[in-house]
């Protein structure tokens, strides 16, 4: 995991469609993968609280050949489109080429269920 966004949902709803575009820091061609998550968080006022459990894949994607010279997009493929009220939706991306850094910029597109 070299990065990740997360956010509660307070309503059901559906996922329609997610893009991304990612580029790195460095020359060195990199493979990246990009997962949109959702979990169940445990908020029990316990030393367990922040845990995250039944994580599920909304979407994800790879792109291959990327460098600081280039920006490329991934139209993610929707994996599971529903996302009940009180999930944790994280989006995680992963180099699996180096350690070099990356650049992401997601959009989701949903609806209320």
């Amino acid at each position: 995991l070299v990065g990740s966004e997360m956010c509660i949902r307070d309503s059901n709803m559906t996922i329609d469609a997610c893009k991304a575009m990612v580029s790195t820091d460095q020359n060195t061609d990199c493979t990246i993968n990009v997962h949109l998550m959702s979990y169940d968080m445990v908020a029990d006022g316990t030393t367990n609280d922040g845990n995250l459990s039944n994580g599920t894949v909304l979407a994800d994607g790879q792109a291959t050949a990327v460098d600081r010279s280039v920006i490329k997009t991934i139209d993610m493929t929707i994996q599971s489109s529903s996302v009940t009220s009180g999930k944790i939706i994280a989006c995680c991306v992963e180099n699996e080429t180096n350690t070099n850094k990356i650049k992401l910029q997601v959009q989701v597109k949903y609806h209320i269920a």
